[in-house]
């Protein structure tokens, strides 16, 4: 299960970073240490899989789990922020929710509360990783008005 979840959370990561590069009009020093930083990060992503799979009753490898998750997500919307404000294509303006990145910390939150939960119900952590990337499983487009 904690697989599933970490591929179903790497898989949206990767779909809204495609989607985020396609925005920006060019690349500058900034955005690509920016870019790497979230990049370095996600690639911690297997070794609190690996614990949380190992000891899925453990809520320090359960909450591990969501504070990499939180982190991760934070990075992500540092670097969309960074896009939007800098490097935003002219032709793309207004195609994007001026509001993505405020409604985008849910994501943070949901994975800090499945932290919380671990404490309790470390199932309920699981659940709570499981449902949070369905929120995010296309990236955010400004509604038609």
């Amino acid at each position: 299960m904690s697989w599933l979840i970490s591929f179903i959370i790497v898989c949206k990561f990767w779909l809204n970073h495609h989607h985020l590069l396609r925005l920006a009009r060019h690349a500058n020093y900034a955005m690509v240490w920016l870019n790497s930083i979230f990049l370095m990060f996600q690639s911690l992503v297997p070794f609190p899989t690996a614990l949380m799979g190992e000891y899925p009753k453990n809520p320090i490898a359960v909450g591990l789990f969501g504070v990499i998750m939180a982190f991760n997500t934070l990075l992500f919307m540092l670097l969309y922020s960074y896009i939007l404000k800098h490097l935003l294509d002219p032709e793309m303006a207004g195609a994007e929710d001026p509001h993505v990145i405020r409604k985008s910390f849910v994501g943070p939150f949901s994975y800090l509360v499945g932290t919380g939960l671990a404490w309790l119900n470390p199932d309920l952590a699981f659940a709570v990783y499981f449902i949070t990337p369905l929120f995010f499983i296309t990236p955010v487009h400004k509604k038609a008005q």
